[in-house]
């Protein structure tokens, strides 16, 4: 579905930059790499087919904003919703299926409390919680030892300047739908008791990136000349992304800053590397989704006020995964680990440039127990008869790499399920729809 090729071993190490192959790799230290889709825009891919479809409706532009239930709340019969015109909507269906995120699929939930005046499937107040994330930020530097002093194997990237720049390109983004990452050897992990972790590294620069409008317009603009085929399309059917003008006077206006960037990033000789960082995030019922029930949007439904808490063991997790790679690397004679200022303690803070991965999870987690889940195994709402949820807000818990892969799983085996219960093919709501 998501049209990703089968990866092959060849795949996974050839022509990986030398920074993430041996010596540097090892002692506990692995490699982990990610393989993109195209992207797969699932609106576009696929709707002929859902045109096509005899036994498919898809409504648009409306959104569900309540689960309807039988008088004594012990089973779904469909969702009442609101077109964006206002006109008020009834499906009526014999299986519900929420796939509208972790965050829209908990207030979808919350909502519907006509029947369950804590929402639906919310009696053990687990519905919204346990909200979890992959943090993304920086949280450790690697201060580069000089080949000549270490004796190790010369690395372009590194190592030289000007003929260094297609070597540190590669090794912050290899060529490819591809990006690699160090990881820690799972025996080493569970030795020491720590979570999923991953960091890539990259060059870095006076200029805080994420902060410099100049510099998300120049990614912007970038990415759009690495298709010039679909930029002159926009341009021919004037379907240019809205802002695509600011974006542009930003870039020009900013121009000196996006100078320094990449000149520090990618023509000079580093003596130093940034440690990103993509890692688990623990369960935390304190981690959590609930609404505003007195500010409501234009639909009726309730505003999400979002309570995203890392705990002590997440951060420790961190601390003990930087160890083992300053262990790794400065037996290789490659350099120093240097933690950022707030990973040099396990006080609660993560310092000023903590960001999420827009991988929203675990906010309705699937379990046997409904003292401890929402859902069943199959992503049945306990208790409630032909409710399902089929996203990721039924991740018990969530490694580190992106969740899209799995989500997909999730809803094609859930949609395997209801096809061998069921003899009809089961409306999904999404309340984003």
């Amino acid at each position: 579905m998501c049209q990703i090729p089968p990866i092959d071993q060849a795949f996974e190490t050839d022509g990986l930059p030398a920074i993430y192959r041996s010596p540097f790799v090892g002692g506990g230290v692995d490699v982990a790499v990610w393989r993109g889709s195209p992207p797969t825009k699932f609106g576009v891919v696929y709707k002929d087919q859902l045109e096509r479809s005899r036994s498919i409706r898809v409504l648009l532009h409306a959104t569900a904003t309540r689960i309807d239930l039988t008088a004594d709340g012990t089973a779904s019969l469909g969702v009442t919703g609101v077109s964006a015109s206002g006109r008020r909507f009834t499906v009526r269906a014999t299986d519900v299926v929420l796939c509208a995120g972790a965050m829209e699929t908990a207030r979808l939930l919350l909502a519907s409390n006509d029947v369950h005046v804590d929402g639906v499937g919310n009696a053990n107040d687990l519905v919204g919680r346990t909200f979890m994330e992959h943090p993304h930020l920086v949280t450790a530097r690697l201060q580069v030892l000089p080949d000549r002093l270490t004796g190790r194997r010369r690395i372009d990237g590194v190592d030289r300047g000007l003929g260094g720049v297609a070597d540190r390109l590669a090794m912050q983004r290899p060529s490819g739908a591809r990006k690699a990452a160090y990881v820690i050897d799972p025996e080493v992990r569970r030795a020491a008791g720590t979570l999923n972790f991953s960091t890539h590294v990259q060059t870095v620069s006076n200029v805080a990136r994420e902060d410099s409008e100049a510099y998300q317009a120049f990614k912007l603009v970038v990415g759009n000349l690495r298709s010039p085929a679909q930029l002159l399309e926009q341009i021919r059917t004037g379907s240019l992304p809205e802002g695509t003008g600011d974006q542009v006077r930003r870039l020009v206006t900013g121009a000196p800053e996006i100078a320094q960037v990449v000149w520090e990033e990618a023509l000079k000789r580093p003596s130093e590397l940034a440690f990103y960082t993509q890692c688990e995030q623990s369960p935390n019922r304190e981690s959590r989704v609930t609404l505003r029930p007195r500010d409501r949007d234009a639909t009726g439904l309730p505003r999400i006020d979002l309570h995203w808490k890392l705990s002590r063991e997440d951060k420790e997790s961190v601390l003990r995964s930087h160890e083992i790679l300053a262990d790794q690397f400065m037996g290789s004679g490659l350099g120093v680990v240097v933690p950022e200022p707030a990973f040099r303690d396990d006080g609660p803070d993560w310092g000023p440039n903590l960001r999420g991965g827009h991988h929203h999870m675990g906010t309705a987690r699937m379990g046997h127990d409904p003292m401890h889940s929402v859902v069943d195994v199959d992503g049945r709402v306990h208790g409630v008869d032909g409710l399902y949820v089929g996203d990721s807000s039924v991740f018990s818990t969530v490694g580190y790499a992106n969740p899209l892969l799995t989500t997909v799983a999730i809803a094609r085996r859930l949609g395997a399920h209801l096809r061998r219960t069921r003899s009809h093919v089961p409306v999904v709501a999404d309340s984003a729809a």
